[in-house]
């Protein structure tokens, strides 16, 4: 088995400033959070011909699970997360939408997945069908938040993101209805 290296204070920086530390506009953003909830499950299935620390393995199941747990609790707009996680009055955000259902099914086909997975198989339903209505006729998913820069400092910043499309919002698409 190959040994695995990781730059663990790389690895806790990521969208996080330790001067002063916080997540800049504490925003609970879509499409940002929705990266983790990919990240970890394609990550591991990715390294799992290497030798990786149970330790780090079961710190990268456990943020998941907790991630997941969270994310099941709120409240969708129109079958699709919302802007920000936690206010329900920003528009129903398709790509962070799709790369969360994405790392639910992985989630759930590598067995690291532990919350109420009946609820996740509808859920992932329910997002995917919305989803797939929002592609048109050329193939281009609506409802896609435009780029969205690191370190601004007020959750206006992002609530007024424009809706456009984007390739990573098409990418995020098709593995979300792989």
């Amino acid at each position: 088995m190959k040994k695995l290296s990781i730059n663990s204070s790389y690895m806790r920086s990521i969208c996080w400033t330790f001067d002063g530390n916080h997540n800049f506009a504490e925003a609970k953003w879509n499409r940002g959070n929705s990266w983790i909830t990919l990240f970890v499950p394609l990550f591991l299935d990715i390294v799992k011909d290497y030798e990786l620390a149970a330790s780090i393995r079961r710190l990268m199941i456990e943020t998941y699970n907790r991630q997941v747990k969270a994310i099941l609790d709120i409240e969708l707009t129109d079958d699709l997360w919302p802007t920000l996680l936690d206010d329900p009055h920003t528009y129903g955000e398709s790509s962070g939408s799709a790369a969360i259902i994405f790392g639910m099914k992985m989630g759930l086909e590598l067995g690291i997945l532990y919350e109420d997975t009946e609820r996740i198989h509808r859920l992932i339903d329910r997002v995917s069908h919305k989803i797939l209505s929002l592609i048109d006729r050329d193939g281009i998913l609506g409802r896609c938040s435009g780029g969205t820069a690191m370190g601004k400092d007020s959750l206006d910043y992002y609530r007024n993101i424009p809706i456009e499309p984007k390739p990573y919002g098409q990418a995020l698409a098709m593995l979300a209805l792989m």
